[in-house]
């Protein structure tokens, strides 16, 4: 009897001792596979590993809780309307994250307001990264606050929109007399028409189901969600590393390295650009609205005597300032900028160089997305510009 349960445990020890060589081994090849696939494109840990390495940008614990983080990298409901062609958000409930009928929800509300202030954009005015309270849209609500209760903000914000998304939106809201409208963008059209072709930008692979977001949980099977799941626990794990690779970004290799003529897809996004902003403040004049456009600043604008050292080391992987160059932005800038100052100077607006005098950590692993602190500046700049239209 002794000895058939030592023979026993002696059999379950050998089965362990060997599923975990097999389970090491597979791990080396995953490494070995994984290495050599990414060598040539990818420099650096990638942003979810950034993001789980306590960065600066996340230094206020009392914000940025191990629930917020956890709930704020599966935080992009999404669906897609093959009728409007653009994405929409699905509604969501959490203590810190929710989605409304369709908008990012807006803290600090007034009951019975007038009019309302609708802010259009895309992944930097949803603002994943940050709470409810901490977003572009419910800092300006505060800041309107201070001087009149008569109005509501909405965010319009979804990820990867570009100004032409922002337009079909527009369109479709139901604006009132004396409502404010609001564009903040910018980004997405020189990260989608120059740094990924036009022809392969909104109209070709990044519109339609490949436009969502990697991290939209939602998309995923029951299999898939899982292996996502437990990558975000284990994010340093070669098999888990590969898997989600291969779940989240398939067909992937060229993406964001741009093959063609810069110069014709610099002359597209000028055109689309103003033709874009130019209906929206037509939209907006024709229901009596006041129309404003902000051009949004990123890493690669901020100026670069005053990047701190973990702007630099962002700056310098790859894999955190993901498939956008900074080139292209360096090209397009200055046209986008031209634009505003010679053709749309009325009622637009450049914030460019809104970050450069900020002094604390605020991008949140990548060239765009930034912190609370990111987000109090831009809704202090935009309300600066609008304030003389709230009463």
């Amino acid at each position: 009897m002794f000895k058939r349960r030592r023979h026993k445990i002696k059999n379950i020890i050998t089965v362990f001792i060997s599923t975990l060589l097999v389970v090491c081994l597979i791990e080396l090849i995953a490494r070995f596979i994984y290495k050599n696939e990414t060598k040539e494109q990818e420099v650096g840990i990638g942003v979810l590993e950034y993001l789980l390495d306590d960065p600066p940008a996340f230094s206020n614990k009392n914000i940025y809780t191990p629930d917020v983080l956890k709930t704020a990298l599966t935080f992009t409901p999404l669906e897609y309307d093959n009728n409007s062609r653009i994405w929409r958000l699905i509604d969501f409930k959490s203590k810190n994250f929710n989605i409304i009928n369709g908008f990012r929800k807006t803290e600090y509300s007034n009951k019975d307001a007038k009019n309302l202030i609708h802010m259009f954009g895309g992944s930097t005015l949803y603002c994943q990264m940050v709470p409810d309270k901490y977003t572009i849209s419910s800092y300006l609500q505060l800041f309107v606050n201070n001087k009149s209760k008569n109005y509501n903000v909405l965010n319009y914000g979804v990820p990867a929109y570009m100004t032409k998304d922002q337009v079909i939106r527009l369109k479709e809201s139901f604006l009132n007399s004396g409502d404010i409208v609001i564009f903040y963008g910018g980004n997405n059209d020189i990260a989608y028409i120059v740094d990924r072709d036009k022809k392969t930008g909104a109209a070709g692979r990044w519109g339609g189901e490949a436009h969502a977001p990697e991290h939209n949980i939602q998309y995923y099977n029951t299999v898939q969600k899982a292996i996502i799941k437990t990558y975000y626990r284990f994010p340093k794990r070669y098999i888990l590393k590969t898997l989600y690779r291969s779940i989240t970004q398939p067909n992937t290799t060229g993406i964001g390295v741009h093959k063609g003529s810069t110069e014709p897809n610099v002359q597209y996004l000028a055109k689309h650009y103003l033709n874009q902003i130019e209906i929206a403040k037509k939209v907006v004049s024709q229901e009596k609205g006041y129309f404003y456009n902000f051009l949004q600043p990123n890493l690669y604008s901020k100026n670069i005597n005053t990047l701190t050292n973990e702007e630099k080391r962002i700056k310098k992987n790859d894999r955190l300032v993901g498939n956008s160059s900074e080139t292209p932005f360096q090209i397009s800038y200055p046209i986008l900028k031209k634009i505003i100052k010679n053709k749309l100077n009325e009622y637009s607006y450049d914030l460019t160089s809104n970050f450069d005098n900020i002094k604390k950590e605020i991008f949140t692993g990548d060239y765009i997305h930034v912190n609370h602190i990111g987000n109090e500046a831009i809704a202090r700049s935009i309300f600066n510009e609008i304030k003389a239209k709230i009463n």
